[in-house]
C-alpha cells in the first residue's frame, strides 16, 4: 500500500469564523420576488440565499446575493486543506 499524507486540521480564528462562516438570522434579509411565482397570493414568501450560489429567476435582486460564500476546498501534498477559491 501507497503512503498517503496525513490530513491536518485547519486552524481558523474565531473572529475568522464569524466574519466568513457565520450569519444570524437577525442580520438577513431575503427577496420577496426571487422566482416569478412569488408574485401571486398562494406563494408569497421570502427566500433567503444563505450558502453558495442558487438558482432564481431574478439575478439583479442585491438580496439574493449568498450570506456565506461558497469556497472550495482540496488537499495539497502535505495534506493540508487549502482554499481554491469561490465554488
Amino acid at each position: 500500500m501507497g503512503s498517503h499524507p496525513t490530513l491536518q486540521t485547519p486552524r481558523v480564528t474565531r473572529a475568522d469564523m464569524l466574519a466568513s462562516y457565520v450569519t444570524r438570522e437577525s442580520e438577513m434579509t431575503g427577496s420577496d420576488l426571487a422566482f416569478l411565482d412569488q408574485g401571486l397570493p398562494a406563494h408569497k414568501r421570502e427566500l433567503i440565499n444563505v450558502i453558495g450560489i442558487n438558482v432564481f429567476e431574478n439575478v439583479r435582486d442585491p438580496n439574493l446575493v449568498p450570506k456565506i460564500a461558497a469556497t472550495e476546498l482540496e488537499v495539497d501534498e502535505e495534506g493540508n486543506l487549502r482554499e481554491t477559491g469561490d465554488a
